[in-house]
């Protein structure tokens, strides 16, 4: 995968050789892993089938609230991003 670095005039481009995904059952607040992974984009999605919704956020408060089926990318490592959601599952997908 490629991407465009510093916009289309630049003709600047960086490549991606790293895919990683997982699906996590939350009981408690946690990071989607444990090590940093050298990933530059994570994409978290509440799982379409949740009953409830799930929290995303960093390891200090997890504020933003995702109902099932809602998604956001975050530009950052999936080690910093931490998420809670009392037995609801997120689904989350890194490159880097």
């Amino acid at each position: 995968m490629t991407k465009r670095k510093g916009g289309p005039s630049l003709g600047v481009t960086e490549n991606y050789n790293k895919l990683l995904c997982d699906t996590l059952t939350l009981i408690y607040a946690r990071a989607l892993v444990g090590a940093h992974r050298e990933c530059y984009q994570t994409l978290v999605q509440a799982d379409p089938d949740n009953s409830g919704s799930v929290f995303v956020g960093g390891a200090g408060a997890q504020t933003i609230e995702l109902t099932a089926g809602d998604s956001i990318t975050i530009p950052a490592d999936p080690s910093l991003i931490f998420v809670r959601g009392n037995g609801n599952t997120v689904n989350w997908l890194a490159v880097g």
